[in-house]
């Protein structure tokens, strides 16, 4: 499990989500599929390679993305709490760098159990990365501070786990189907009008 309590101690449960608005980094540095800054809604998905329910639930994700589009802001944050997930972490950003995030997102999600080093520059080269680029960034810990304050922020949310979405002001934690993003997401459009 990845010891972040050193770097970010948990706040003890209990605040509540106040301007989540606010707090959201929208500078267009997590660009994703779906993404578009200037939507009413903004849905922030804390998740974890080594997370079961977060491999589940990323098929919903897809669905989500995928009806709804630029009428969202989806952006997609880092929240490793298993042996292997903060590299794995590492190596989706690497990834990013080579407009291949999501692909290898998948990827890492489809073989969660199997996330070692090499076996994250095994996915890469299988995928037709550019290998030696690949290596240098997932090599260099380069991404590790992006990943850190990915956690960072899940922290000041006060998340317990993965996955759990942010959806404007509302946090869902948990697997949910494409049905109950529907709804919950549907309403905030219609808020917004």
């Amino acid at each position: 499990m990845a010891n972040f309590d050193s770097i970010f101690p948990t706040p003890p449960i209990g605040g509540k989500l106040t301007d989540i608005q606010n707090m959201v980094n929208t500078n267009n540095t997590d660009k994703q599929f779906g993404n578009n800054p200037n939507a009413s809604v903004t849905i922030l998905e804390f998740s974890d390679f080594q997370c079961p329910a977060c491999a589940q639930t990323s098929f919903e994700v897809h669905k989500v993305i995928q009806y709804y589009g630029n009428q969202i802001n989806f952006i997609y944050k880092h929240f490793p709490a298993h042996d292997d997930s903060l590299k794995a972490a590492e190596a989706s950003e690497c990834a990013r760098d080579q407009g291949k995030f999501w692909e290898y997102h998948d990827k890492l999600f489809e073989n969660m159990q199997n996330l070692k080093v090499k076996d994250l520059k095994r996915y890469a080269q299988k995928m037709l990365l550019d290998t030696t680029k690949f290596n240098e960034c997932l090599d260099s810990g380069i991404k590790s501070t992006k990943i850190e304050s990915d956690f960072a922020e899940g922290i000041k949310y006060q998340i317990r786990g993965t996955p759990t979405f942010i959806i404007n002001e509302k946090m869902v934690t948990g697997g949910r189907s494409f049905e109950e993003f529907k709804q919950i997401i549907g309403a905030e459009l219609k808020n917004a009008e």
